[in-house]
């Protein structure tokens, strides 16, 4: 498993510019070039545009299913987020986009966190700091 969750890492130059549409009735993610938008079932959304991201860490609130992983997208002013469940339609797009955009993404932290057993956060990116 291992072994392969390292070759899906390594793909980052594959990805997208833009995501597929979202899916009706499912959790699903989009991006373009300047905004990520989380879609929900019932019709809510949320976005944040990638020049706005301060953090991203992947939650793990149960390690037994993949519906309780997360990516939590924080802003740099820490007054919005995305949580993006693991399981969302688009997510490993988005993947592949954020080891794109975000230099220094952390491809080690995010292997360590697939494969905890515990209820923990790994921060796999933090955006630079600016004077």
């Amino acid at each position: 498993m291992l072994r392969s969750l390292k070759k899906f890492l390594a793909m980052g130059d594959e990805s997208p510019a833009i995501s597929p549409d979202p899916q009706p009735g499912a959790v699903s993610v989009t991006f373009d070039h300047s905004i990520i938008t989380l879609h929900q079932p019932d019709g809510r959304s949320g976005s944040l545009k990638w020049d706005d991201i301060g953090s991203v860490t992947v939650a793990i609130t149960a390690a037994e299913a993949n519906d309780d992983v997360f990516w939590l997208l924080l802003s740099r002013d820490r007054a919005r987020f995305l949580t993006v469940p693991l399981c969302a339609v688009g997510e490993r797009e988005f993947l592949l986009a954020m080891q794109l955009r975000l230099h220094g993404f952390d491809n080690d932290a995010v292997i360590t966190a697939m494969t905890s057993t515990i209820t923990e956060h790994y921060v796999v990116w933090e955006a630079p700091v600016t004077h």
